[in-house]
């Protein structure tokens, strides 16, 4: 599962890949956040302290959507 703190992480936006990866848009209860592929957190895309313009942009570009 989600390997950042989350014992309360909350998932703000979901999309679909072109090649069926599910993404999401996690907030973690200590105020960062970050993107998942298939329930796993990518480490590489953590924000902390979150930056949502920035996870939200990443998060589109990933999916293919932007």
């Amino acid at each position: 599962m989600l390997d950042h703190d989350s014992q309360g992480a909350k998932v703000l936006l979901c999309a679909t890949s072109p090649s069926g990866d599910e993404l999401a848009l996690i907030e973690y209860v200590d105020g960062a956040c970050g993107i998942s592929r298939n329930q796993e957190a990518l480490p590489a895309w953590l924000w902390n302290p979150c930056q949502m313009a920035e996870a939200t942009k990443a998060l589109l570009e990933l999916a293919g959507l932007r």
